[in-house]
């Protein structure tokens, strides 16, 4: 019988188990930022899921800039708003404790207001001097030169007399003194009787010294006097750097209280003022900061009632011309827009739309030729309110909505809302108060645009001079912030990073092994660095070693020659790190404190084993 042929017919050959191969897939950085729906779905991969103290660069993710601390204001009370002065020199004024300090020393510039409240403008009259308008809704208007001057000593006034018509203004008469006065100061008059009331408080001057000896008050209309008065004790203070100014309401007008001013703003060379009382606007002649303001009702333009909540001006052809715009936003959703340069003459209405309410009178800001708002759903353009809901916003403002709705919801209440823009880098942030001296801020690069979220920094308000951002906190503190600065006034700045979750090009279950990250740094890295799966979200476990410069590294003119280490410069690092996590879909998570060095991210290398659909 003939047999077929056998295996075990000729030479013994080895058995192969078949093996797939584990994959690798590289994964870029998030570039385009932030964005909430890559928290809990698969979406595009160049967005994260969380992005914490990092900027969103063209082709990288890089640190943020660090802060120092450089003053802090006597007393400790919070400083609620840093006003600057931008003539020549630039100046910052810290309001703290119902006091101006120099924001950079702590130095006490001026005392006795009642609020730290400030809203505040830049201004040009047809003075010699830039100044700084601000208003505070319980202080009246004052006006900044920039300078540091105090109130000199108060001149004894002999004598208040009613001008000789036609002329109206009030003349006084100075015992002496009158040397040191100059024309257009403003002065505060005190000690006029009942029947002179009007030529009390902050007032100013004309005629200086002519006739000698004297001097008229501007706007104090005298025709109505009777006799002058020569008794009492009047003086009259010429004001410093600081000065009240003389604003009035309009004659007969009994409801409008020009100290209870809180908003400013200067538009087509004038200046526009609201308070929290009434719906309307109000304004002064053109390049006046002082004077008898006019009156804009807006009750019946605003249908929902309420108050002014802000106001701004929209630079409609990207920079100060004849179209620029006055916007004013209610408290109740409504935005009246207007053009024009004189509302008693050419104002026109050019429409009233229905939008959220900005967080606060600081929520508004130009930027090119937009007018942007923080509002409940986040940073949003003027140009999409004439527009049917949300179409003009970009797509990476629409991923942060429920983000900001969720801060809304939370934090309304709280002190510090504020939008504020970084011009040395076109970044914008929205700083956003959680309560207890925290602060988050919502920082959009605008050239691309992209999200990011800061953490760790306690800014109450914020302020920009060349090269420097300012910002105070709840402390009293006075903070300087720059790229040159690597650490958050000596503490690491903690970076957090989730990219968006991914299949990895399969449904099936995946046992994910390794992650080879690219570093670029002069210190030397330490981070810790995981794949989460399965829609896993929670920070991570362990709190990475710091970040940090070889503290070897010498400094430059201050080390001895040839004795100290050079410093080791900047350097890429990409170094394995064993993962072990089994699941369907993953996320990079990388976290890592960061000191005095610079520290970037170039991407990722995922290495890992494809299962089954079942396992």
């Amino acid at each position: 019988m003939r047999m077929l042929p056998s295996r075990y017919f000729g030479p013994d050959k080895p058995v192969v188990a078949k093996k797939d191969r584990a994959l690798l897939v590289h994964v870029s950085p998030p570039i385009k930022g932030m964005a909430e729906n890559a928290k809990t779905q698969e979406a595009d991969a160049k967005f994260a899921g969380v992005l914490v103290n990092m900027y969103a660069d063209d082709d990288r993710l890089t640190v943020r800039a660090g802060h120092r601390k450089i003053a802090s204001m006597t007393g400790g009370a919070p400083v609620e708003h840093i006003i600057p002065y931008y003539g020549q020199p630039e100046r910052l004024a810290a309001a703290t404790g119902n006091t101006l300090c120099d924001a950079e020393t702590g130095i006490l510039w001026k005392a006795g207001f009642t609020s730290n409240d400030w809203h505040w403008t830049a201004f040009s009259d047809l003075g010699a001097l830039e100044r700084t308008c601000m208003v505070n809704g319980s202080d009246g208007v004052w006006t900044w030169d920039g300078g540091t001057d105090p109130s000199a000593a108060p001149l004894t006034v002999t004598t208040l007399a009613k001008a000789t018509p036609p002329a109206t203004d009030a003349v006084v008469t100075v015992a002496s003194g009158i040397g040191t006065l100059a024309e257009g100061d403003g002065v505060i008059f005190a000690g006029a009787n009942a029947a002179h009331a009007n030529a009390n408080g902050p007032q100013r001057i004309v005629s200086v010294n002519n006739p000698p000896g004297t001097f008229a008050l501007s706007g104090v209309d005298s025709s109505g006097w009777g006799a002058d008065q020569t008794t009492g004790s009047m003086t009259v203070t010429e004001q410093g750097s600081f000065v009240k100014e003389a604003v009035t309401p309009p004659p007969g007008n009994t409801w409008l209280s020009t100290d209870e001013l809180s908003i400013v703003i200067a538009h087509q060379n004038r200046l526009f003022f609201a308070d929290e009382t009434n719906l309307a606007v109000y304004y002064l002649p053109i390049q006046q900061r002082y004077g008898e303001l006019k009156i804009l009702p807006l009750n019946a333009i605003f249908k929902r009632g309420g108050t002014i909540r802000a106001m701004n001006t929209w630079t409609v052809d990207g920079g100060m011309g004849m179209d620029d715009q006055l916007v004013v936003f209610s408290t109740n959703g409504e935005v009246a827009i207007y053009s024009g340069v004189d509302p008693a003459d050419d104002f026109r209405l050019v429409g009233v739309f229905r939008l959220e309410p900005p967080l606060s009178k600081w929520c508004t800001l130009n930027y090119g030729g937009e007018l942007y708002c923080l509002i409940p759903t986040g940073l949003t353009p003027m140009s999409t309110v004439l527009k049917s809901g949300r179409e003009g916003l970009e797509a990476a403002d629409k991923t942060v909505v429920s983000l900001f709705q969720r801060f809304t919801v939370a934090y309304r209440d709280n002190a510090g809302w504020e939008v504020y823009i970084n011009p040395n880098t076109g970044r914008m942030m929205c700083n956003i108060p959680r309560g207890g001296g925290n602060y988050t801020q919502m920082v959009r690069t605008m050239a691309k645009p992209a999200w990011t979220e800061f953490r760790g920094i306690p800014a109450r308000c914020w302020a920009w001079v060349e090269p420097y951002n300012y910002f105070g906190d709840d402390r009293g503190n006075v903070y300087q912030m720059h790229p040159t600065i690597q650490n958050d006034d000596g503490k690491q700045i903690m970076i957090d990073v989730q990219t968006a979750w991914s299949q990895f090009k399969t449904p099936a279950i995946k046992h994910f092994k390794m992650i080879l990250p690219y570093v670029i740094t002069d210190g030397f890295p330490n981070y810790s660095l995981d794949l989460r799966v399965d829609y896993d979200n929670s920070g991570a476990l362990n709190i990475p070693d710091v970040t940090m410069a070889d503290p070897r590294d010498a400094t430059w003119d201050v080390t001895a020659w040839d004795e100290e280490y050079w410093v080791s410069g900047t350097n890429n690092w990409a170094n394995w790190t064993g993962v072990g996590s089994i699941g369907r879909v993953g996320a990079i998570r990388m976290t890592a404190g960061i000191a005095n060095c610079t520290f970037q991210i170039l991407g990722w290398d995922v290495l890992y084993d494809r299962g089954s659909v079942f396992g």
